[in-house]
C-alpha cells in the first residue's frame, strides 16, 4: 500500500521552491515529526506554507462522482483507494503507485504537493500528468 499526503501551498511558497521541492519534503517531514513545546511552531509554521482545503467542496465532489463509494466522517472507500479529507491535508492510501484518483485535485488547486515518506518521495501534483496513472 502506498500513502500519499496531498498539501495546498500558498502561491509565495510555490513560487521559491516550485524547481526544489526537496526543501519543502524536509519542512514536512520535520513538521510531521514535532512532539511537545515545538507544536505551537509547527502550527505556525504549517499555518503560513499551506492553503486549507475545502472539505465539503471536495466531499460533495466524490459522492456526486463516485455514487457507490463508502464513506464515513472524513473517509471515502473507492475500491482499492481510501481518501482521508481534512482541512490541512489530503490522504490517499492505496494499492497502486500513481492512483488515478490524484488526478482529480489537479483540477481542484493547481499548487498541490504530494509527498510519500515511506517512498521519500515529493512532487507537485501537476507534474505527475507525465506519470502513467492507473486504478482508481
Amino acid at each position: 500500500m502506498q500513502t500519499y499526503l496531498l498539501f495546498g501551498i500558498h502561491d509565495y511558497f510555490y513560487n521559491i521552491y516550485q524547481e526544489n521541492t526537496k526543501v519543502l519534503y524536509k519542512t514536512f517531514e520535520n513538521l510531521y515529526r514535532m512532539r511537545g513545546n515545538d507544536l505551537n511552531y509547527g502550527v505556525s509554521l504549517y499555518k503560513q506554507i499551506c492553503v486549507p482545503f475545502d472539505v465539503l467542496l471536495i466531499e460533495h465532489y466524490f459522492k456526486s462522482r463516485f455514487p457507490n463509494a463508502k464513506k464515513k466522517d472524513n473517509k471515502i472507500l473507492l475500491k482499492n483507494t481510501l481518501l482521508v479529507i481534512r482541512p490541512s491535508l489530503i490522504q490517499v492510501t492505496s494499492r497502486y503507485s500513481f492512483p488515478k484518483i490524484l488526478q482529480v485535485f489537479k483540477y481542484y488547486r493547481g499548487k498541490i504537493l504530494v509527498i510519500n515518506f515511506e517512498n521519500h518521495d515529493c512532487f507537485w501534483l501537476k507534474d505527475l500528468y507525465k506519470t502513467n496513472l492507473i486504478g482508481i
